[in-house]
Protein backbone atom coordinates (compact mmCIF):
# COMPACT_ATOMS: atom_id res chain seq x y z
CA UNK A 1 0.00 0.00 0.00
CA UNK A 2 1.45 3.37 -0.91
CA UNK A 3 2.07 6.05 1.72
CA UNK A 4 -0.84 8.28 0.69
CA UNK A 5 -3.37 5.43 0.81
CA UNK A 6 -1.99 4.28 4.16
CA UNK A 7 -2.31 7.82 5.57
CA UNK A 8 -5.89 8.11 4.30
CA UNK A 9 -6.81 4.72 5.77
CA UNK A 10 -5.36 5.72 9.15
CA UNK A 11 -7.36 8.97 9.19
CA UNK A 12 -10.57 7.12 8.35
CA UNK A 13 -9.95 4.60 11.12
CA UNK A 14 -9.22 7.33 13.68
CA UNK A 15 -12.40 9.12 12.63
CA UNK A 16 -14.32 5.88 13.21
CA UNK A 17 -12.84 5.58 16.68
CA UNK A 18 -13.80 9.18 17.50
CA UNK A 19 -17.34 8.44 16.36
CA UNK A 20 -17.56 5.14 18.29
CA UNK A 21 -16.26 6.90 21.42
CA UNK A 22 -19.12 9.38 21.16
CA UNK A 23 -16.92 12.43 20.65
CA UNK A 24 -18.67 13.80 17.57
CA UNK A 25 -22.36 13.86 18.46
CA UNK A 26 -22.15 16.28 21.43
CA UNK A 27 -20.15 18.65 19.23
CA UNK A 28 -22.73 18.56 16.44
CA UNK A 29 -20.32 16.95 14.00
CA UNK A 30 -22.03 14.70 11.45
CA UNK A 31 -20.66 12.38 8.73
CA UNK A 32 -21.68 14.72 5.88
CA UNK A 33 -19.91 17.75 7.41
CA UNK A 34 -16.84 19.21 5.71
CA UNK A 35 -14.81 20.30 8.71
CA UNK A 36 -12.20 22.11 6.63
CA UNK A 37 -14.64 24.28 4.68
CA UNK A 38 -17.56 24.83 7.05
CA UNK A 39 -16.68 27.89 9.16
CA UNK A 40 -19.68 27.22 11.43
CA UNK A 41 -17.98 24.01 12.58
CA UNK A 42 -14.78 25.79 13.66
CA UNK A 43 -15.69 25.86 17.36
CA UNK A 44 -16.58 22.15 17.31
CA UNK A 45 -13.31 21.32 15.56
CA UNK A 46 -11.33 23.49 17.99
CA UNK A 47 -13.02 21.78 20.95
CA UNK A 48 -12.21 18.33 19.57
CA UNK A 49 -8.61 19.34 18.92
CA UNK A 50 -8.35 20.66 22.47
CA UNK A 51 -9.62 17.33 23.78
CA UNK A 52 -7.06 15.44 21.70
CA UNK A 53 -4.29 17.68 23.03
CA UNK A 54 -5.50 17.08 26.59
CA UNK A 55 -5.20 13.33 25.99
CA UNK A 56 -1.77 13.60 24.42
CA UNK A 57 0.28 14.38 27.52
CA UNK A 58 -0.77 11.34 29.60
CA UNK A 59 -0.09 9.08 26.61
CA UNK A 60 3.55 10.12 26.79
CA UNK A 61 4.01 10.45 30.54
CA UNK A 62 1.46 8.47 32.57
CA UNK A 63 1.65 4.70 32.18
CA UNK A 64 -1.06 4.10 34.80
CA UNK A 65 -3.56 6.32 32.98
CA UNK A 66 -2.59 4.74 29.68
CA UNK A 67 -3.25 1.27 31.13
CA UNK A 68 -6.67 2.34 32.45
CA UNK A 69 -7.63 3.81 29.08
CA UNK A 70 -6.40 0.67 27.31
CA UNK A 71 -8.61 -1.60 29.42
CA UNK A 72 -11.63 0.66 29.00
CA UNK A 73 -10.98 0.79 25.26
CA UNK A 74 -10.76 -2.98 24.97
CA UNK A 75 -14.17 -3.30 26.64
CA UNK A 76 -15.69 -0.68 24.34
CA UNK A 77 -14.22 -2.29 21.22
CA UNK A 78 -15.62 -5.65 22.23
CA UNK A 79 -19.15 -4.19 22.19
CA UNK A 80 -21.08 -4.17 18.90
Amino acid sequence: MNQRKAQTRLKIQIGGLAQKAGLLEPLGIHPADDLQKDEQKFDAVATLMGAFLYLSDPLYHDETQKMLWRERGKKALAEP
